[in-house]
């Protein structure tokens, strides 16, 4: 295969580096058995693999490790957490906010609740999730039932302006996420600075990285990897197969 046919140029691959969800998996739902067949037969020519999401390491293991035999990455929170699965789970790094990045981001969004009168779906349901390098605003509560949150902004317009309120009251270098049907997260770093900071980490040269995603316009989530590696997009799981088929001359 002529990796300059995907790419414009000649092009060595060490690693593949995939979004999750829309990508690698439908929202929710767990890796599918024909891409983790692929994913292991590729591992086992020496290709290294890993996975970026907004997600916590938690619910990519569940979705993607418990059903994948070969070693691989999970780059959480958008990459500032990386865990390398091999059988057993090893925390590579964890980047955290610090305490005053926390405090100002819970203010921020303590002011846009008040501003916007956010209130959660179902009485008491928190609507603000914390993590380590990530904070998620959950626009109608984090336990909403699925119909509920796939309604709540179909068109992203509520979660854009949320964004706009939220960049002028905090530090421009964050990085904000409108995901999955009804959140919003404040990041440590984009998806490029992840994809970057795991390449520094083990050694692997960006030049001889692919990214795939299924967000890679301007405005996506995965715009930022189209700054630092080669990319490739793509539309659903279905494709992410067959672009892999394509690209490796796999069957």
């Amino acid at each position: 295969m002529d990796f300059a046919e995907f790419f414009g140029h000649p092009k060595k691959i060490a690693a593949l580096i995939t979004d999750v969800d829309g990508t690698i998996c439908e929202p929710d739902q767990p890796i599918t058995k024909e891409l983790a067949h692929a994913l292991t037969y590729l591992q086992s020519t020496g290709l290294t693999f890993a996975f970026i999401s907004g997600r916590q390491w938690e619910n990519l293991h569940g979705r993607i490790s418990t059903h994948l035999s070969s070693p691989h990455y999970l780059l959480a929170n958008t990459g500032a957490h990386c865990q390398y699965v091999d059988g057993k789970t090893t925390e590579q790094y964890q980047r955290s906010f610090t305490i005053k990045q926390t405090k100002e981001i819970l203010s921020a969004l303590e002011s846009l609740i008040a501003e916007e009168h956010i209130q959660p779906h179902q009485e008491r349901d928190a609507l603000i999730k914390k993590y380590s390098s990530q904070i998620t605003l959950c626009g109608v509560g984090c336990r909403a039932p699925r119909y509920i949150k796939a309604a709540f902004d179909t068109h992203k317009e509520t979660r854009t302006r949320w964004v706009i309120f939220l960049q002028e009251k905090l530090n421009s270098s964050y990085t904000f996420n409108i995901g999955g049907d009804s959140s919003l997260d404040i990041c440590l770093m984009d998806k490029g600075e992840g994809i970057l900071t795991f390449c520094q980490f083990n050694n692997i040269e960006p030049s001889q990285v692919i990214f795939f995603g299924d967000k890679l316009y301007p405005s996506g989530n995965d715009y930022a990897a189209t700054k630092v590696v080669d990319c490739l997009a793509v539309k659903n799981p279905i494709d992410t197969l067959k672009k892999i088929q394509q690209l490796f001359s796999y069957a």
